[in-house]
């Protein structure tokens, strides 16, 4: 997967740009304070939004960044193909790094934190693909342990609450826990949104030639079959997603597979 390969180079050149600056050079300053977001609005830079989530400080985090990662990221393309993925990666970091933004700005509690806290780290992006899976696969068997297995929606919710108790107690930084939160409402979002599109003949882009030609009978017409044929799509890839909480993705027919690979484009 071509977005854990980045991370870890990152880090890895990260790495050793510090120790030659810190050693070789002697520079005190790191160059994580061009990547990561500053809470403040006088040093933000916008590049900021999406390579802060490149910046890890240690192995142990990167490792289990990337273990959550490869997991539920295989299940997004298996199901909606990689294009899906890497658009739930990328905006939902950026919608992380933005959330984090509103809220030690405009939040009293965390204005007091902002001299002091910039954001780094890729959770905002993982809670995206990780949120988008189970929205659009609730049902998922997703084994836990051998011979233990959950539906994927459950994992997530637990997830999900966990974080929110860590919000509550301050048992994990604040500006990680809002970044995710960020990145959740993105994957939830997103993937509501392409299930609107599955089963609607509404599209934004199309709002106004559709206006154009609604009072046209053979347009009126054509968009009822596509209604149709979208909302018969779409049971299609229901009944689909069931049988692959049921008996997994490798007993899907080759017709099958292709059906979920058509709908991921």
């Amino acid at each position: 997967m071509q977005i854990i390969i980045i991370n870890v180079l990152a880090f890895l050149v990260l790495l050793t740009i510090n120790l030659i600056k810190k050693f070789i050079i002697g520079s005190p300053q790191e160059i994580e304070s061009y990547l990561s977001v500053s809470p403040q609005w006088a040093n933000f830079k916008p590049w900021t939004l999406f390579t802060y989530s490149f910046v890890t400080q240690y192995p142990f985090t990167l490792l289990c960044n990337m273990i959550l990662l490869n997991t539920f990221g295989n299940i997004i393309v298996s199901l909606l193909g990689n294009n899906r993925l890497i658009t739930l990666y990328v905006f939902g970091t950026i919608a992380g790094g933005i959330a984090f933004l509103l809220a030690y700005n405009f939040v009293p509690f965390f204005i007091k934190e902002a001299a002091q806290t910039p954001l780094i780290g890729a959770s905002a992006g993982i809670y995206a693909v990780m949120v988008g899976a189970a929205t659009f696969a609730p049902n998922f068997s997703f084994f836990l342990f051998p011979f233990i297995s959950s539906k994927l929606k459950y994992i997530v919710i637990f997830i999900l609450v966990s974080t929110l108790a860590a919000l509550s107690y301050g048992s994990e930084s604040y500006e990680v826990i809002i970044a995710k939160i960020g990145g959740a409402l993105w994957g939830y979002f997103y993937i509501w949104y392409l299930r609107l599109l599955s089963t609607s003949s509404w599209e934004p882009w199309t709002f106004w030639t559709r206006m154009r030609t609604k009072f046209k009978k053979k347009t009126s017409s054509n968009s009822f079959k596509k209604r149709n044929n979208r909302q018969t799509s779409q049971k299609k890839i229901d009944i689909i997603l069931d049988k692959i909480s049921t008996h997994g993705y490798k007993n899907l027919t080759n017709e099958e597979k292709q059906s979920l690979f058509n709908a991921g484009k």
